[in-house]
């Protein structure tokens, strides 16, 4: 599936020194319910080899919450840089009751991504939400100007 995002800036190439995490970076950020803090995400990125980084969001509610609710996500994605493109994007989900595991596999030499078995075709440059996360990131972001992404 093909998605646009406006985001009203000017896209830039992707090389090393627009790249404002560096080799490794973690953020941390404390979910709250009104002014009451119940759970923590992070999101990490990590090179891994000359052309691709690692990306992992994790979201977690804290000991006292589990017993309501608990929540324990992770949000895993391998971005290639060099081929502007996601290579493999995986959610493990657990919200209350409900769990939810799901992998897609990219094979940049077909353009194919594959979902338990079933497979579609994706453009050449086709990123997961996480890595178009750090694709915006890397840009020289200009107002006025648009970003156009291919989401799957």
């Amino acid at each position: 599936m093909r998605i646009f995002f406006l985001f009203l800036f000017f896209i830039a190439s992707l090389n090393a020194e627009n790249f404002p995490f560096g080799n490794k970076e973690k953020l941390v950020y404390k979910i709250k319910w009104g002014f009451i803090s119940c759970g923590e995400a992070t999101l990490e990125i990590e090179k891994i080899s000359s052309t691709t980084y690692k990306i992992v969001s994790r979201t977690k509610s804290y000991p006292f919450f589990d017993h309501f609710y608990k929540v324990r996500n992770t949000v895993t994605s391998i971005w290639d840089i060099e081929k502007k493109r996601s290579l493999f994007y995986e959610k493990n989900l657990r919200q209350g009751k409900r769990k939810v595991f799901s992998q897609i596999r990219i094979d940049p030499q077909k353009n194919i991504a594959t979902r338990k078995g079933k497979e579609w075709k994706v453009t050449e440059n086709a990123l997961d939400v996480l890595s178009a996360l750090y694709y915006v990131r890397c840009q020289n972001l200009k107002a006025s100007k648009e970003i156009m992404i291919d989401v799957y």
